[in-house]
């Protein structure tokens, strides 16, 4: 793989384990919050979202790259969806949907997400330009469907996020805005560079950054949430170690030079993954 490839391999290296670590944190820190596992099926949706949005840009199979770029929209409807799912809720604990959403609405965002995976949306891809280069990308008739619920979900998501941030105060406010502050810099480059270009100029050179327009959200998250102490001071140390440490052993895979060797890495990297979730569980126990 060529420096260019490793260093966005790296990007979503990066992504992955912030996003991930933050997510895991706030969802055990209050199991039975329907905010916590919202941000904890967000979390787990970006990453998945990353990881195939990254190979479609590495692979040069056409049939690989069409379905991968069909995933990739696929998990764009439940990234949309998951985003409006917490900004809905948050912060409360519980929350009682109604029969419109468990009826009309839960089933034409699950309805769209499908219709990704078929050619109505993405007919085919006509060419691929080698790896790390740009992918020629026909389009079907419902990708206008797919685009309107897709803005449609993070504008809604938006005017909720605002609305609340007008009606919070004080230091709550100041915590709302600066995750507002994520969400737009992270959503607005996301569909840009992930829908706009691709779908209506045919420019995909940028597809492979989306992991990267992730980060923006994750740091203003995280940093509200040491500016505000709504975590222990404790937990957040240890957050903040093992995600360094987490990507140290993945700078190690990168690093691998036969395949062997990677396996290994790989098993290490997997292994500290869950011997950093562990330790927070610990850390939280003992706050607690």
């Amino acid at each position: 793989m060529n420096v260019l490839g490793n260093l966005y391999l790296l990007y979503v290296g990066i992504a992955t384990a912030a996003i991930g670590i933050l997510g895991f944190v706030i969802y055990i820190n209050k199991r039975h919050s329907i905010t916590h596992l919202n941000f904890l099926l967000l979390s787990l949706v970006s990453i998945i979202w990353g990881a195939v949005n990254y190979l479609s840009f590495v692979v040069e199979d056409l049939f690989g790259v069409l379905w991968l770029i069909r995933l990739t929209m696929f998990f764009g409807v439940w990234y949309a969806f998951s985003v409006f799912n917490l900004f809905y809720v948050f912060p409360k604990e519980k929350v009682s949907f109604s029969r419109n959403y468990k009826w009309i609405f839960f089933p034409l965002v699950s309805m769209t997400a499908f219709l990704a995976l078929t050619p109505l949306v993405v007919e085919k891809i006509s060419e691929v330009s080698g790896v790390n280069a740009s992918i020629a990308m026909q389009n079907g008739p419902a990708i206008v469907l797919y685009g309107v619920l897709v803005l449609s979900l993070i504008l809604s998501a938006f005017y909720i996020i605002i609305r609340k941030t007008y009606l919070a105060k004080h230091e709550e406010r100041t915590q709302f805005l600066l995750i507002l502050l994520g969400s737009v810099v992270t959503f607005t480059l996301i569909i840009i560079s992930n829908f706009i270009l691709p779908a209506f100029f045919n420019l995909t050179n940028y597809i492979p950054l989306g992991p990267v327009f992730l980060l923006p959200f994750v740091i203003f998250t995280f940093y509200a949430v040491l500016r505000h102490n709504l975590l222990d001071v404790k937990v957040i140390s240890t957050e903040v170690v093992t995600f360094f440490l987490v990507i140290a052993a993945f700078l190690q895979i990168l690093l691998s030079e036969s395949v062997g060797e990677a396996v290994f890495q790989v098993s290490i990297f997997v292994l500290l993954l869950i011997f950093s979730a562990l330790l927070i569980r610990s850390v939280i126990r003992e706050v607690r």
